[in-house]
């Protein structure tokens, strides 16, 4: 899966890189001071475009990935340039892969107060804006987009109304779970950036693509125990019925 390239310095020492994977994902941009893209998947400076940052808190699309070290050179499906997640030369981390939900489900905060952010940034959460809304305990929302990291525990949930951004988890807890009445899953329940992968051709190449998750089952949340006891109970009353034989795919 690796190869070298004839001229290192395009990647600031990095002289081997991993094929290209070909696909759709979606990248939050945690640098607060944004990143600038690039022409090409490199570290070098005259490959940065006259384009304006990307500022923290933007969810990217991206097409295709390469990696290199420790990082992944990262192609936006817009076709603005390249970005990459974690720096050749600090390791500092600029962007995070995340997943992308589209809906709308009822959240209701169980505990403290959660400040409500102007958009969804990991560096918000920690450091809300001194004029930054809150709500409070017992507080009713509707959520319309859920954007969650891969890496770490939590949520960004989008108000209704572009009422701004709330993050679900408060040092460790989780502080907005669903509401009973969104048991059922919502209208478009199922991740925009689809984990499918695949390789840069040949033998070596791989697709993984997640199956898309029924309508009618039943979305299990961190922390939320009763879509697990509705398991539990309708389980007992599953019937088996006699054997099959054959091929399948």
């Amino acid at each position: 899966r690796l190869r070298s390239f004839s001229n290192p310095a395009l990647l600031s020492g990095i002289s081997e890189v991993e094929e290209d994977e070909h696909g759709s994902w979606h990248y939050l941009i945690v640098d607060t001071r944004g990143v600038r893209p690039r022409t090409g998947a490199t570290y070098n400076k005259e490959a940065k475009t006259q384009q304006p940052r990307i500022k923290e808190g933007t969810v990217i699309d991206v097409s295709r990935r390469r990696r290199a070290g420790l990082t992944r050179f990262l192609c936006m499906s817009t076709g603005e340039g390249w970005i990459h997640d974690v720096s050749p030369k600090d390791h500092g981390v600029r962007a995070v892969e995340v997943e992308v939900l589209i809906g709308k489900w009822q959240y209701q905060v169980s505990t403290g107060r959660v400040a409500v952010l102007p958009k969804p940034s990991l560096h918000l959460t920690e450091v809300p804006p001194k004029n930054a809304g809150n709500l409070h305990a017992g507080d009713s929302i509707t959520v319309v987009q859920r954007i969650r990291p891969l890496s770490g525990k939590g949520s960004f949930l989008a108000l209704s109304e572009c009422r701004g951004f709330v993050f679900d988890m408060v040092r460790g807890v989780q502080v907005l779970h669903r509401s009973n009445a969104s048991n059922q899953r919502g209208l478009g329940e199922e991740p925009i950036s689809s984990p499918t992968r695949q390789g840069g051709g040949g033998d070596n190449g791989f697709v993984a693509a997640a199956s898309p998750a029924s309508h009618d089952s039943v979305p299990l949340d961190v922390g939320d125990q009763q879509p697990l006891s509705l398991l539990r109970s309708s389980s007992t009353s599953l019937e088996l019925g006699p054997s099959e034989y054959g091929n399948w795919q």
